[in-house]
């Protein structure tokens, strides 16, 4: 019976083009998302644009141009971004439409009737690229992370979240639910906090016009993070609550410590999980305009969409950071999609042309002899392993997991010698035994990579003589004893190696 599964990525603020820190984040949601699709599950994906705020209706002042109209222009670059990455989403939602303007209005004023929201004067310190005030227990924080020259002395009328009122329900949930946040030591960072006092929240400006109205005092707008945040609600249609929800580690404290406080406010469930990543570094330091060490996604995506999409989820670790270099992505893919994946397919299938007249292997079970039975039962419990990796949405690990086995495989070959039985008719069934092992190696592979590298994975199984590729694709029963076509079709090169001395990124 099928389950259904709410992702969603953070919504993406549209003062500037995307780089690869929100396409990390996306692709990774879309991976995920396709996963659990496969698994039988169905899934409503959610992601967009944050497009309210100082910083758009000051960006749009400095163009000439309305805010409304600057949204619209820099929507486009996230909506054509995620088409050629291949990101299929179930809603693009943006916080200006019209539905999602209505719902903030709702749920601000209900917030008023029932006290959780009051009217008072704010004096403090103002963190003009978060859009957020910034309480005394934060700055030393702030200041140790470089960014106190972002801080300016406001005092306005505001209005008020009780976030106080919520400190021991907070922790109190956190408690009951120890996967709220993963990875665990980002977790205990929420936890940290929470537990050192909550302040309440500032959920207005009176000097920012380009927002939401405060239902009843047009004077306000609403503050950017209650809007945002409240866009999982708006975009959920039947699906709420979400069941995984994919945030960069800089937002992690707004979604685990705000939103739920929110939620508990409104009487409303709360996320079954949030998945807090690391970020992309460029120079031992978080990639940022004002730094100009910006790595755009169009700059990589010369290799094409899919090889982009697997380095993503394969090389970052979800929690930690992880540094970019040139060397580092290129190096990837030559040793897994050319090197790794690609000669083991291409070894393989010239082997069943050669040895078996391009006549698929037949299954002999269980298999005889012992070092293929080996490989057999290592390759059985690797893909345990990956799927249970899958499950848990650690891409990552899963295909780490994977690869390794793509090795074991590979060493495999060079130390039976498939070349050498063939000589031997006694033999034959020994080399039958080992062909049919490696190809269903490869099939497992290309059903396992297609959420990753769909167009690559169908590739794999048409060289492998599929008819029909895409019926193969199917994690619920995918197991090593698939039925396997007669003969092999043609077969090519999977992944062209990247010679670094011919190409510059």
């Amino acid at each position: 019976m099928s389950q259904k599964f709410f992702i969603t990525t953070p919504i993406y603020y549209i003062n500037d083009k995307p780089h690869i820190g929100h396409a990390y984040t996306t692709v990774l949601a879309d991976v995920i998302s396709k996963y659990r699709s496969l698994m039988g599950d169905e899934v409503f994906f959610l992601t967009g644009t944050d497009e309210h705020g100082q910083k758009c209706e000051k960006s749009a002042k400095s163009r000439g141009l309305t805010p409304q109209a600057l949204a619209d222009e820099m929507v486009i670059n996230y909506q054509d971004l995620w088409a050629k990455l291949g990101i299929t989403y179930s809603r693009f939602i943006r916080t200006t439409d019209k539905d999602h303007v209505t719902n903030v209005q709702t749920l601000f004023q209900k917030l008023i009737d029932q006290g959780d929201i009051y009217k008072a004067s704010y004096e403090g310190m103002y963190s003009i690229s978060e859009e957020a005030f910034v309480p005394s227990s934060q700055l030393k924080e702030m200041e140790e992370q470089g960014l106190a020259s972002d801080l300016v002395h406001l005092k306005e009328d505001t209005y008020f979240f009780k976030l106080s009122s919520y400190q021991q329900r907070l922790l109190d949930f956190y408690e009951s639910h120890p996967r709220f946040v993963t990875p665990e030591f980002r977790f205990n960072e929420v936890k940290s906090f929470v537990k050192g006092g909550l302040q309440d929240l500032s959920l207005s400006r009176n000097t920012v016009k380009w927002g939401i109205p405060v239902p009843q005092d047009p004077e306000h707008v609403v503050y950017v993070w209650f809007d945002a945040l409240l866009n999982y609600l708006t975009g959920a249609q039947s699906h709420f609550p979400p069941d995984l929800q994919i945030v960069g580690k800089d937002i992690l404290r707004f979604h685990a410590v705000y939103w739920p406080a929110f939620l508990m406010a409104l009487n409303l469930p709360l996320p079954k999980e949030i998945l807090a990543h690391g970020w992309w570094l460029m120079n031992d330091s978080k990639m940022s305009k004002s730094k100009g060490n910006i790595v755009t996604p169009d700059r990589l995506l010369i290799y094409g969409s899919e090889p982009l999409r697997y380095f993503f989820v394969r090389d970052m670790q979800v929690g930690n950071d992880r540094a970019f270099t040139d060397d580092a992505f290129i190096d990837r893919l030559n040793a897994d999609l050319a090197n790794g994946l690609g000669n083991l397919l291409s070894r393989s299938l010239t082997m069943v042309q050669k040895y078996l007249g391009s006549r698929l292997p037949v299954p002999r079970l269980p298999i005889s002899d012992k070092e293929t039975f080996e490989l057999h039962q290592t390759a059985e419990k690797k893909l345990h392993d990956a799927l249970s990796g899958i499950r848990s949405n650690n891409i990552h690990t899963a295909l780490e997991t994977w690869w390794q086995l793509l090795r074991i495989a590979d060493s495999f070959i060079a130390e039976k010698k498939p070349w050498v039985l063939a000589k031997d008719e006694s033999k034959s069934l020994e080399v039958n035994d080992c062909l049919y092992t490696l190809v269903q190696i490869l099939r497992a592979t290309a059903v396992l990579i297609h959420p990753i590298m769909p167009q690559m994975s169908l590739s794999i199984l048409r060289q492998m003589g599929y008819q029909d590729p895409l019926g193969q694709i199917n994690l619920i029963d995918l197991d090593l004893n698939a039925e396997l076509p007669i003969t092999l079709a043609t077969f090519s090169p999977l992944f062209q190696r990247i010679e670094k001395s011919k190409e510059s990124i």
